[in-house]
């Protein structure tokens, strides 16, 4: 037995809409083959929440379905979301933010990690390997903005949109940070800001992270957005850990995306250190590709080996992500990598590289 497992953990699946349950059907090979070849301790069962769910029910996400997530699971897996009869994609937004507020999910992050520089798009002669958290706050900075308008649909609209941040939310969430990056070994960390544009936050932002790296190994440096957008396309090599106010994340982590290979990558992890992960696939739900097998499923690759590492199942993470870098080494990848074949065919190769790091590990022991 290589695992050493000593509990079982339960996740709940969403697989979502669009092209969502074909990429989560490649997460499911990738559990099915630990669990027979290494007893992976994993239990998952899927549920039907979409837009066929929302449109037949007129319900997104019960509550009831919240209440046995934090009574009964570990971790949630949630495909692609988005649908055109849906013009607003209001279940969506339903499910993302009822999960996000209801289990005070206010930690989110983004590991961008460079496989391979097949995928990486700028020139660089001489490069060390690139491997970046971004972590973001993703309570207060995520709810709706305050705000409003007079006058619409006259040349005299008024609009007017703020936000609020507290300094206890502020100061989990950079405690949170701190501990994640230690963990994961980052000492270098960089506090993103705009004080040209947000003085008050910025003053807010700073004193705290100063305060509570007093206590830490860790070293910081206040970094301008503009001016890490821009070091990131000259230097992204230079960072270990990136830490920001939801309101940049996401600019942030689509520059993160275009140095890692596109959108086919992107995931987001959700977490309360104290309650429950949810891992979720951000790309498009791209309704046109259904069936064709442009579906490019890496991004869930990459959600299954963060959250077996929230699930302290390192061992399985590792074999994961070592498969994976295989495979993109090999190039075996979809068409919007320039690759040759379908969603299918890419799990099917990553179970294929899966099962011989097993067999290679074993022969190690």
């Amino acid at each position: 037995m290589m695992s050493g497992f000593v509990k079982t953990s339960k996740i709940a699946i969403i697989p979502g809409d669009g092209i969502g349950p074909e990429i989560i059907n490649q997460a499911l090979k990738i559990f099915e083959i630990l669990q027979q070849k290494i007893k992976l301790p994993l239990e998952y069962v899927q549920f039907p929440y979409n837009a066929d769910y929302y449109l037949k029910t007129h319900i997104a996400l019960p509550d009831a379905f919240l209440e046995e997530l934090q009574k009964s699971y570990n971790a949630v897996l949630v495909g692609t979301l988005g649908d055109k009869r849906i013009a607003d994609n209001r279940h969506a937004k339903e499910i993302i933010n009822k999960m996000r507020y209801k289990l005070d999910l206010f930690l989110a992050i983004n590991r961008v990690k460079i496989y391979d520089l097949r995928y990486f798009p700028l020139k660089k002669d001489h490069l060390e390997p690139i491997d970046i958290l971004l972590l973001r706050e993703n309570y207060e900075s995520s709810q709706p903005r305050l705000g409003g308008s007079i006058y619409a649909g006259t040349s005299q609209e008024i609009v007017h949109q703020t936000f609020i941040e507290t300094q206890q939310a502020v100061r989990r969430f950079l405690q949170a940070c701190l501990k994640y990056c230690q963990q994961n070994g980052r000492n270098r960390v960089v506090l993103i800001h705009k004080n040209n544009l947000y003085p008050y936050s910025y003053d807010l932002w700073a004193k705290v992270m100063q305060e509570e790296c007093a206590n830490t190994a860790i070293s910081f440096e206040l970094m301008h957005a503009d001016i890490l957008l821009y070091e990131l396309l000259e230097n992204p090599d230079k960072y270990d850990g990136v830490i920001c106010p939801g309101i940049f994340g996401e600019t942030i982590y689509t520059s993160l995306l275009f140095l890692q290979g596109g959108f086919g990558f992107a995931h987001i992890a959700e977490l309360n250190p104290d309650n429950i992960g949810i891992f979720r696939i951000t790309q498009s739900s791209s309704p046109g590709l259904v069936g064709r097998g442009f579906a490019n499923p890496i991004g869930v690759f990459i959600a299954v080996i963060e959250m077996l590492h929230y699930l302290e199942m390192f061992t399985a993470a590792d074999i994961v992500e070592k498969a994976l870098q295989n495979l993109l080494i090999k190039h075996i990848v979809t068409i919007d990598l320039g690759g040759m074949i379908g969603t299918e065919e890419v799990g099917n190769y990553l179970v294929d590289f899966i099962n011989e790091e097993i067999t290679r590990s074993l022969a190690g022991n």
